[in-house]
């Protein structure tokens, strides 16, 4: 994709400038990983889990799963789905799980029911 305008990190009214963007995440965030280059990032982007160095030793195996976690379209399905995730691709690297975080989110405590999906919403009117 090509994108004129201004380059990352300047001021909305700096000079336009075109630039090739091969997708948002390898242009922006792998391509910052891949810039950084420190000797203790193992592996990046390869695998579905990020594996680092802990000590002369060991390394870490790391995951974040942005989909799927609980909401009132898919309350118990997306949990499971989030953590289960997380392990299996922990598991692909070869690594070993030994703990697991999850973050729990809320929305707006006042949003009223007829803003979620009739069919599957379990909230209170």
């Amino acid at each position: 994709m090509d994108y004129t305008g201004p380059l990352p990190g300047a001021d909305a009214g700096a000079k336009s400038t075109r630039q090739q963007i091969d997708g948002l995440l390898n242009t922006y965030i792998r391509g910052a990983t891949d810039q950084v280059r420190k000797p203790w990032i193992r592996s990046a982007f390869v695998d579905n889990a990020g594996i680092i160095a802990f000590d002369e030793k060991w390394d870490i195996a790391f995951k974040l799963e942005t989909h799927n976690h609980p909401s009132a379209i898919e309350p118990f399905g997306g949990a499971n789905t989030g953590v289960g995730g997380v392990v299996r691709d922990i598991l692909g690297v070869s690594a070993r799980p030994i703990a697991n975080t999850d973050v729990l989110c809320f929305g707006p405590h006042n949003c009223p029911k007829r803003n979620y999906p009739p069919e599957r919403c379990t909230l209170a009117a």
